[in-house]
């Protein structure tokens, strides 16, 4: 696993009300259910950044992690289908067209001492900077399901990546796709793992991650669902029947008056003989 780093420890010189948004987040859940945690806390945005965890857990910072590849290997095409407003809202609950994350450069950064249960993310190069920050977490006396409360720091349609030996489960995102990968993180066929993408679901609580008794699941391709007036379209199809209709009833009588005109010069009467 990616975690041959130093931690990074300073002084807190200053109070920020400014807080971390996590973007991702990569959890390795191991043989004894034991969970390692790879978060990416997306770009700075201020000099000092708050960000709430649990007092017993331990972070540390990552110069890189498997997060942005496992992302990108488990995304699925996006396949499109409109839905008509006639009445109402449309039924179905659309997927996110596409994770929002994508591989970039890592920026420099390091956390500060605690103050009560708050870790301070301290941003000491350009406050201005974007790129991936990863922190590691781990926690040997937590609860069972403490990474939920991490994972609930996560905005709407994030990817959220489990490795584990069984295909995972999470209540509140849609699982993607699942794959075959080391427990390190590298992809391979031949692995015991499996590798889970997630997306989170818009304005629903996240859980924590379920173990299931599977070892492959059906892929679930995302969908992207336009919503389009269908009253303008009804309008038209409308339309479009009238003036079929029409052209029908129109060439039914024109070829009438063709059928006449033709026997008119030929001089015959179908009424003559009766």
């Amino acid at each position: 696993m990616l975690v041959n780093v130093v931690f990074s420890v300073a002084p807190v010189a200053a109070q920020s009300n400014e807080s971390v948004s996590p973007v991702a987040a990569l959890v390795f859940v191991d043989d004894d259910t034991r969970v390692t945690m790879h978060v990416d806390l997306g770009d700075a945005g201020a000099m000092m950044q708050q960000w709430e965890v649990l007092s017993e857990v331990t972070l540390r910072t990552l110069p890189d992690s498997p997060l942005p590849t496992l992302v990108d290997a488990l995304r699925l095409p996006v396949r499109s289908q409109d839905y008509l407003l006639l009445n109402g809202e449309p039924t179905p609950q659309p997927l996110p067209t596409l994770t929002p994350y994508v591989r970039r450069e890592s920026v420099p950064f390091m956390l500060t001492e605690r103050t009560a249960d708050t870790a301070i993310v301290v941003i000491p190069a350009d406050i201005n900077s974007s790129g991936h920050r990863f922190v590691e977490l781990t926690c040997a006396t937590c609860e069972p399901g403490w990474e939920q409360l991490v994972l609930a720091q996560l905005p709407d349609s994030a990817p959220i990546v489990v490795v584990a030996p069984f295909v995972t489960q999470i209540d509140g995102a849609w699982r993607i796709k699942a794959q075959p990968v080391r427990m390190n993180g590298e992809l391979a066929d031949d692995a015991d793992a499996r590798a889970t993408l997630f997306v989170r679901q818009k304005d629903r609580p996240v859980g924590g991650v379920l173990l299931t008794d599977m070892r492959q699941v059906a892929d679930t391709p995302l969908e992207q669902f336009n919503y389009v007036d269908g009253r303008s379209r009804l309008l038209r199809v409308v339309l479009c029947l009238v003036a079929v209709l029409f052209m029908s009833v129109s060439s039914f009588y024109l070829s009438i008056a063709v059928m006449r005109r033709m026997h008119a010069a030929v001089g015959y009467n179908p009424n003559e003989g009766k």
